[in-house]
């Protein structure tokens, strides 16, 4: 990815540069937008992501008070959202919860408490 180094731990497309789950970019104006994960890069840690996204959304179904916070992104997004689509939201950002974990050094930190 242009303008971002292995090393460059504040850098959002760091991800899809060093796990190449490859995301789409957009902008003009020196504005950025950062899209979905695409079908570049490797494509064994996608469908690991995408595997875990679904094991989630059903999990989620099984449960009508959110446990978590990304069940409660799931509740909140399941009735909009085709369930491929939301498949690879939910992988999205766990592939962006995978970066900051590792470019922080910390450990998974579970919020028991569901927030909207």
């Amino acid at each position: 990815m242009p303008g971002c180094s292995p090393a460059a731990v504040t850098c959002r497309p760091g991800l899809a540069w060093r796990h190449a789950s490859a995301t789409n970019t957009d902008g003009a104006g020196g504005r950025t937008r950062l899209g979905g994960i695409t079908k570049h890069g490797q494509g064994a840690l996608r469908r690991l992501l995408v595997q875990g996204a679904r094991s989630l959304i059903t999990a989620a179904k099984r449960h009508e008070a959110p446990r978590h916070r990304i069940e409660a992104w799931i509740h909140a997004h399941r009735d909009r959202l085709h369930a491929n689509v939301l498949a690879v939201a939910v992988a999205n950002k766990l592939a962006r919860v995978a970066w900051a974990m590792m470019a922080s050094g910390e450990a998974f930190k579970a919020n028991p408490r569901a927030a909207a």
